[in-house]
């Protein structure tokens, strides 16, 4: 058992000894070997996080009056939908309806009167004209027959002078009658003059301007939606009292929910990554298990202040973030709020089943991509066309084939 257990220890000597030298030859082998890569099939999933805040198409809208008063009436609360041109909000304005009223008669007045001279004299009212003037001729005629019989009976010292002097006055009375008498009556036939229609005219316009002045500042103590959405918030009462100091303060907010729109804080280190129309998840607390999707639809021109945070107390508070605006897919229209905080994953690229290497393989040289492929026991420059790339991997599109052995840059 002694001899035994003396050949059994000097065995595990011999293993030991094997065992150090095959080491120091794997070691030393190790050291002078390059790292390498097999072109492989796999996935490019190259996304980025953001958060966000849901809005409707346009931003919040702020309704406020033009002109100061007192709030007669609110017809809306918030959550209501409204439809563009809905009043919403009404100031007292009795003053203003009367003054309207007061115009539209004014306006009916000249137009009466303008219809009047387009159309002319009546029928009766010529026949009218045309009897005046048979009788004043009439009577100039016999008053002239009694000027001259008068005259003669003068001559021969039968008439006093004072008589022939009335005869003659009431000759040229007669005259002066027939004469207008004649221009009554070509008046009626000849139609009223240009001047006096182009007159009536421009009292008609003048009418009619004022009106739409005063059916303006009715208008104006009326706020009406300008589209189609829902009002966020309400700010006022019926009786209090909108003063020219306070002109411009919203008395409610709206937003256009036809379609709905999440506005994402993209962080500095990823804007050059960012682009139109990359595929968006959104996930939200109040929906766990449920994603909504949506599209990049606008890139902000220019980096600012982080304004959103997760809950995270390690999140770095003192980030500049690019806004990027996301269009919702229609599937969440009635299920997402506006101003609801969201998380945001932006799908830059995500192709499966796709030959891919690692993104430290590849060196450029004349704007053209090269890797090293293993030829024997040699490398190899070959030029390589690329697609999609993610965080660690870039696609092979052209220039390298399953299994190829590559150099990976140390």
């Amino acid at each position: 058992m002694r001899s035994l257990t003396r050949m059994q220890i000097g065995g595990v000597f011999v293993l030991l000894a094997l065992l150090a030298s095959l080491g120091m030859y794997v070691v030393r082998n190790h050291r002078n070997a390059l790292p390498t890569a097999h072109v492989r099939r796999g996935m490019i999933h190259w996304r980025i996080a953001a958060h966000g805040r849901v809005e409707g198409a346009s931003e919040e809208i702020q309704l406020s009056f033009k002109i100061p008063g007192r709030i007669r009436a609110v017809f809306v609360e918030e959550g209501e939908r409204v439809r563009r041109g809905q009043v919403l909000a009404e100031l007292e304005n009795d003053e203003q309806l009367a003054r309207v009223e007061a115009e539209r008669a004014l306006l009916a007045k000249a137009e009466a009167q303008l219809a009047v001279l387009r159309a002319g004299a009546r029928l009766e009212e010529k026949e009218h004209a045309r009897a005046v003037l048979e009788e004043a001729r009439a009577v100039a005629e016999h008053a002239e027959a009694a000027y001259h019989r008068a005259q003669r009976l003068y001559e021969r010292g039968i008439l006093s002078r004072e008589e022939l002097d009335r005869a003659e006055r009431e000759w040229r009375t007669a005259r002066a009658r027939q004469e207008a008498a004649r221009q009554q009556y070509e008046r009626a036939f000849a139609g009223n003059r240009p001047e006096e229609i182009a007159a009536a005219e421009a009292e008609v316009q003048w009418a009619r301007a004022r009106l739409r002045e005063a059916e303006a500042h009715v208008e104006n103590t009326r706020l009406r939606a300008p589209c189609d959405g829902i009002i966020l918030r309400r700010f006022v009462r019926p009786g209090e009292i909108v003063r020219p100091e306070t002109l411009g303060h919203p008395i409610l907010t709206m937003a256009d929910d036809a379609r709905l729109r999440v506005r994402a804080e993209i962080d500095e280190t990823d804007v050059a990554k960012i682009r139109l129309g990359a595929r968006a998840l959104i996930t939200a607390d109040a929906y766990r298990g449920e994603v909504f999707t949506g599209r990049v639809v606008r890139i902000g021109a220019a980096v600012g202040r982080k304004t959103l945070f997760g809950d995270d107390p390690a999140e770095k508070r003192d980030r500049e973030i690019l806004e990027t605006w996301i269009e919702l897919d229609p599937a969440a229209r009635g299920r997402l709020v506006i101003g609801l905080r969201v998380d945001v994953i932006i799908e830059l690229a995500k192709k499966e089943n796709t030959l891919i290497i690692p993104k430290s393989a590849v060196f450029i040289r004349n704007g053209q991509p090269f890797v090293k492929v293993r030829q024997g026991h040699q490398w190899t420059e070959r030029p390589v066309r690329l697609g999609e790339r993610d965080d660690m991997h870039v696609e092979v599109l052209e220039g390298l084939a399953e299994g190829d052995v590559i150099l990976i840059s140390p």
